[in-house]
């Protein structure tokens, strides 16, 4: 009986980890360096926003941190996608996750700086863009 509850137990466990959607089963590195698995949001409403700390939208991490502030709770997750695309953001992680911390008090989860457009966009961006059709090779998104 004991074996076959653990089996049961660990059906359920598998079956659990393949429940995550496709378009959330990716895994990224915080700026921090702390694993973010996107699987963990899977029943919560995430915004996610692509970044750079150059940008003349950069005022929005202000208001971005303050709707996650006031939503967190009801399980709304920001998620930052520092990115140079647009030749806007800062050189290394640390440097933009201190420019997000000292300048606005960010506190929403970002992943490390990559690309959110083309052939190179990660993961998540390249199934955002076929699920909406949009070519962002050459869309610039503000």
């Amino acid at each position: 009986m004991r074996q076959l509850m653990m089996a049961l137990m660990l059906a359920g466990a598998a079956s659990v980890a393949q429940a995550c959607p496709s378009l959330l089963d990716h895994r990224y590195t915080s700026l921090q360096g702390k694993p973010v698995n996107l699987c963990e949001f899977e029943k919560r409403p995430i915004l996610v926003v692509n970044t750079a700390s150059k940008c003349g939208y950069t005022p929005q991490f202000e208001k971005l941190e303050a709707l996650y502030k006031q939503y967190r709770g009801r399980g709304l997750v920001v998620l930052g996608f520092p990115s140079n695309d647009f030749n806007q953001e800062l050189d290394t992680n640390r440097e933009i996750a201190e420019f997000c911390k000292l300048t606005y008090f960010v506190e929403f989860p970002m992943v490390e700086k990559g690309s959110v457009r083309g052939p190179q966009a990660n993961a998540l961006f390249r199934q955002l863009a076929a699920a909406t059709g949009q070519d962002r090779k050459s869309t610039r998104l503000n």
